[in-house]
């Protein structure tokens, strides 16, 4: 049921999406934890699948931010809009870099192959001789 004051409505938008934005940094962290245990020690597919995880969530938080925290925010606190435009700025930027590791870990994926293939060649020239 909305309210009929548009300041209480406004809180407590604020105060659900707060709370919302809080939970996925907690998620969100976790997940940039399991990336970095699997860069450093774990297989591959392991660091992609956990990359591919961070990544689809951090575009749907960022999603969450941009088109209604930040909103609610800059009608809330709007001196906070420099900060708001930084924030925003960011995630475009964050956005981009994880295009280039997407594009990154295609090319692995073509490494990967090109190598199973010298492999096996390789053990086909084993037989032979």
């Amino acid at each position: 049921m909305k309210s009929s004051n548009p300041s209480i409505e406004t809180n407590e938008t604020l105060a659900y999406t707060s709370l919302r934005i809080s939970n996925d940094h907690d998620r969100l962290n976790s997940l940039y934890t399991c990336l970095m245990q699997e860069i450093d020690g774990g297989p591959p597919h392991a660091a992609q699948n956990c990359f591919f995880r961070l990544r689809d969530m951090l575009n749907g938080h960022f999603d969450v931010e941009d088109r209604i925290h930040f909103s609610v925010v800059r009608r809330f606190r709007p001196g906070f809009g420099s900060l708001i435009e930084a924030l925003s700025k960011e995630h475009s930027d964050f956005r981009a870099d994880m295009e280039k590791i997407q594009r990154l870990l295609s090319e692995n994926d073509r490494f990967l192959l090109h190598e199973c293939t010298e492999e096996a060649l390789i053990a086909d020239l084993d037989k032979t001789f």
